[in-house]
């Protein structure tokens, strides 16, 4: 382990790493549609997800924490607002169904700008009905 420690061992595994492409547009087409059904699930009006709705899940995940005074109320408010920041990149106090679902994948290594080129690619070959290059 070099000096920069645990940042270090994380980089230094994922430096270089393989990507399979099929197989990450699949898990992040995936990780889109969970998002769907999440936000669906857990918005409580059109305005989307608000703090209260995080703060009321993460009291829930935590609950054990708070019992073994892992966490308290507070740190769980902090966290709270960390996710809330990174949810509401607009700064309305919600996270509406856009903004939920970019977070879902903003650490995939392919985005759906990458995936369209090769959506096109697959139409284009079917509809001609010839294997392109």
């Amino acid at each position: 382990m070099s000096c920069l420690g645990v940042l270090s061992e994380i980089y230094s595994k994922t430096r270089c790493k393989e990507v399979e492409v099929k197989a990450q547009c699949q898990g992040s087409l995936t990780r889109m549609l969970v998002a769907a059904a999440v936000f669906k699930t857990f918005a409580a009006d059109e305005k989307g997800v608000g703090t209260d709705q995080v703060l009321g899940l993460l009291d829930q995940i935590f609950r054990k924490h708070r019992e073994e005074c892992v966490l308290d109320q507070k740190e769980i408010s902090v966290l709270a607002s960390h996710v809330m920041a990174a949810l509401d990149s607009n700064g309305d106090q919600f996270a509406d169904f856009d903004e939920f679902v970019k977070l879902f994948v903003s650490n995939d290594v392919i985005s759906v700008s990458n995936m369209a080129p090769d959506v096109r690619y697959r139409q284009a070959q079917a509809f001609s009905g010839e294997t392109l290059p």
